[in-house]
């Protein structure tokens, strides 16, 4: 995880023909819709099992030292109990003697707190779990670890966060990532990195198109927002190296389509503008190119459509 969190390069997405809506549905929660998750599940702790049990509690200490206090049936914990050991506390349901239900989790040794589902002994269905450094994390659990949807809250109070995609503990699917009032991507992770299609916006440069291992990797736009004009290129390792296309965006039309006189090839190196004015053989060269389409197209019927769309969800916003 602190791969992602740390991370200020930009990220991913593998290429789709058809057109992919980017993740902007799912929103952060407010702190206080986070302690109403907190509260609605503590609640819940102590109604779903004890009520059905008519005999006394019981306390017991084990071989190893914990105390356990809550119902027995057939000398197994069954029903609300609360164990207590120098690993971890555990205050909740119990089924044939495993965690079964709603309960909270307090682990010394990862340090973390946990109050949701259980499922035989594991976390299992929703849940939220608080960590040392005061993030939170608010979703889905399968087998003890984050798998589905869910928000990861960082800790320092700003709301900051991602909400999106996990499996077995990783970000990995499509999700937003916002890291300051500057920086936030929306697309496609796996494996915690930024890898697949999305959108990133970082200050006044927005850069949409395909990512890999947190940099980008092969066609995409870059919309610089102040000079009002658009890059089309091929990155590789998160650099242009060759043909490139400029386009300058007070010229397009609302639909995108692309003024053929309006564009300017240049060359690139190492990701900076080396020549604006190619030779016409270097020109016709690159405009007959596979590539040259390809960016043609993909920025007609995608980058431009995912440009207009975002711009317009912020000023939404």
């Amino acid at each position: 995880m602190n791969s992602v969190l740390s991370s200020t390069k930009d990220n991913s997405i593998q290429h789709n023909n058809n057109k992919k809506k980017f993740f902007l549905n799912s929103k952060i929660p407010t702190h206080n819709q986070i302690i109403k998750n907190i509260n609605n599940t503590n609640n819940n702790i102590t109604n779903e099992n004890s009520i059905r049990h008519s005999k006394k509690k019981q306390k017991l200490i084990l071989p190893n030292n914990a105390i356990y206090e809550g119902y027995l049936i057939n000398n197994e914990f069954d029903g609300y109990g609360e164990y207590r050991s120098h690993l971890y506390n555990y205050f909740g349901n119990f089924s044939c003697g495993k965690k079964q239900g709603k309960g909270k989790l307090e682990d010394f040794e990862k340090k973390l707190e946990y109050t949701g589902d259980f499922k035989d002994n594991m976390k299992d269905g929703y849940g939220e779990e608080k960590y040392q450094d005061g993030s939170v994390y608010i979703g889905e659990f399968k087998k003890n670890m984050k798998n589905g949807t869910g928000t990861l809250i960082l800790g320092g109070g700003n709301n900051y966060g991602y909400t999106g995609g996990f499996k077995n503990d990783k970000i990995s699917g499509k999700g937003k990532f916002k890291w300051n009032e500057n920086k936030e991507y929306i697309g496609e992770w796996d494996d915690n990195e930024i890898s697949g299609y999305g959108i990133i916006h970082e200050g006044k440069m927005l850069h949409i198109g395909y990512f890999r291992h947190n940099l980008k990797e092969g066609f995409g736009t870059t919309f610089y927002e102040e000079q009002n004009f658009a890059l089309l290129g091929k990155w590789e390792k998160d650099l242009i190296e060759g043909s490139a296309i400029l386009i300058n965006l007070s010229e397009n039309n609302a639909n995108g389509i692309m003024d053929i006189h309006n564009e300017i090839i240049v060359c690139m190196t190492k990701g900076e503008i080396t020549n604006m004015n190619l030779e016409e053989d270097e020109l016709n060269k690159f405009k007959n190119s596979k590539d040259y389409n390809e960016l043609i197209k993909l920025y007609k019927e995608k980058f431009f459509f995912d440009y207009i769309k975002y711009t317009n969800e912020k000023i939404e916003d």
